[in-house]
This record gives structure tokens, sequence and C-alpha cells, in this order.
């Protein structure tokens, strides 16, 4: 298993979000066949695991998208993944628009609330304890370090700036200014640097998470149109982009983000999921119903699955 529960790995399954199809799907973590799925609430979007791997936890945001959400939702669905069936739901109201998810080592629950402007905290038995203001609403992802001394928020759109925020005084504690905007970002597993998507052209901003000042920037190649999503592999190895703009992801180096490889994907990419052997990621194309499997060492896809209507994220536990 991974130590940062913020980008788990595991052998005991696989649980892939379907927000099109709106259901929480089960497959083998080996040869990727659908052992079942579970009814959930319209607009299901992000998954995260809970440290011992026997929870998930699944963002309902609400009946629309980003960007024109026009009723969002205010709650978490919990599900059991031994016996795969929902047992509870965490309300996070008065706050609302729940998607980007973080889970600190001992269990605490950090829920992205765009509409409202702040991150919720919810304890590990299902409790809202309190908030976090992050400064502007648009906080659509979050990123915390694997040691959970700090949690960073790209707010989309509507900022030109990455929250950073103190989750033990749960305070707003610094910004970092990004001239065009932010989309997805992603710890390392390090815990070193944080990876932003810049929301102005395709290239990568990387953070350095003891001073909370950029140090580089990285172009990506062969892509029109910004990035969407980063994820960083369990093993500290690889870094995986993926554009739901157009149909590309892109394969990086984690020691050097200039050596990467960019290809084709199935329309709609988005989540990225790391299989334990930390060779093989699946990219989750939620415009197309289709998963992707890539190989990690060889920067290239080696097949594709068809899977539910519309798959967001995906991941391994």
């Amino acid at each position: 298993m991974s130590p940062d529960p913020n980008n788990p790995t595991g052998t005991n399954g696989l649980i892939a979000i379907d927000k099109r199809g709106s259901r929480a799907r089960f497959l083998d973590p080996g040869s990727y066949a659908e052992l079942g799925s579970l009814e959930l609430p319209a607009r299901p979007h992000e998954v995260a695991i809970s440290p011992d791997h026997r929870t998930a936890y699944v963002s309902v945001y609400g009946s629309g998208v980003y960007g024109n959400n026009p009723a969002p939702d205010h709650r978490i669905m919990v599900i059991d993944l031994t016996a795969r069936v929902v047992t509870g739901t965490i309300d996070v109201s008065p706050y609302l628009g729940p998607h980007g998810l973080a889970v600190d080592r001992d269990g605490r629950l950090y829920v992205s609330c765009d509409a409202s402007g702040v991150v919720a905290v919810v304890d590990a038995k299902g409790a809202l304890e309190g908030t976090i203001d992050v400064g502007s609403n648009g906080n659509h992802m979050i990123a915390m370090l694997p040691d959970g001394t700090r949690l960073y928020s790209e707010n989309e759109d509507q900022a030109r700036f990455v929250s950073v925020m103190d989750p033990r005084t749960r305070q707003r504690v610094g910004e970092v200014p990004i001239p065009d905007g932010a989309l997805g970002l992603c710890a390392t597993s390090d815990g070193r640097q944080v990876l932003v998507a810049d929301g102005g052209e395709p290239a990568v901003v990387v953070i350095d998470a003891r001073a909370d000042k950029v140090v580089d920037r990285v172009r990506l190649d062969g892509y029109a149109h910004p990035a969407q999503r980063i994820r960083c592999c369990p093993s500290g190895q690889h870094v995986v982009v993926t554009a739901d703009q157009e149909p590309l992801a892109t394969v990086m180096s984690a020691s050097d983000l200039r050596q990467h490889t960019t290809f084709e994907v199935a329309p709609g990419p988005m989540g990225v999921a790391f299989h334990p052997d930390g060779k093989t990621a699946l990219v989750a194309n939620h415009g197309s119903g289709r998963i992707t499997v890539v190989d990690l060492d060889a920067a290239r896809p080696v097949g594709e699955f068809p899977l539910g209507v519309g798959v967001e994220t995906l991941a391994f536990y």
C-alpha cells in the first residue's frame, strides 16, 4: 500500500466512479473485469480512500459541471469497500458543491466545496468539524502533502493563485501566484513539490512545498489547450497528466519533468489510477466510457477497455 493516502494503490480492488452513469463500479485489480456496481446519487465525481483501505468517500457535486452547476449538492457518500455497499452519507451543509477530496493519515477528510469557497473538515466518524477559508470560490481540486502539514487548493478561473492552508490550525497561511490561473494539482510522493496544471497554456507549474514558491515551469509537448489533471505515482517515479479538452495524456519522469511523452487516448481523459506494480496506470476517459491502460516505463498506451457510461475518477485500494 502507498504511504500517501492521497495517491492510493493496493491489491484489494479497484473502484471507478462513473459520473455520467451515477454508479460506483468495482473491478478485479488484475484482470479489470467488472465485479459489480452500486447506484449513487446523480453526478458523483471524486473518490478518496481511507488510510486502512476499507472505505471510499465519493463527492456528489450537483446537477451540473464546474462553471455550470445550478443545483450544487452537499453530500459525500461513504462506501464499504469489502461489502460494496453505501454505509452512510456525510452532509457538509451549509457548504455546497463538494468536489475535491483529501485524506490525512488519521482518516480526517477534507472536502473542497467550490460553491462556498471553503474546505470542509470532517472527522474520521463523519462529523463536520469546521472549515478552512480558501480566499476564493472555484476551489475545485485540492492536494495534501503526504505528512499532512499543508493543504493546497487551485481556484480554477476565480483567482490567480493557489491557496496554501495549514490543516492543523485550519487557516489559510499563504498564496502562490499563478498569473494565468490554475487547474488540477497534486503533491509529489516525497512531499517536496506541488505540481499544478497552468490555466492559460499547456504547462506544468512546479511549486517548492518548503518555500511555497514557483520554482519551475514545464511546457507540455503536443497540446493545443491547457491540461486538466495531474497525478503522481506512489512509487515516486512517474507523473501522469491528462487533458479533457483533447484526447491526450502525458507520462513525465518525476526526476526530470522535461523528459515526457504525450500520446492519444479515448475522448475526455480525466482521472488516473496507479497499479500496485508501479509500472501501470489507468486513465479514465469520461467522454467515451473507456479506460486506457498505460505502460509507465514505456510511456505509451498498451490497451483499452469499456467501462460504464463515463468514469471520471478511479483508484486501486
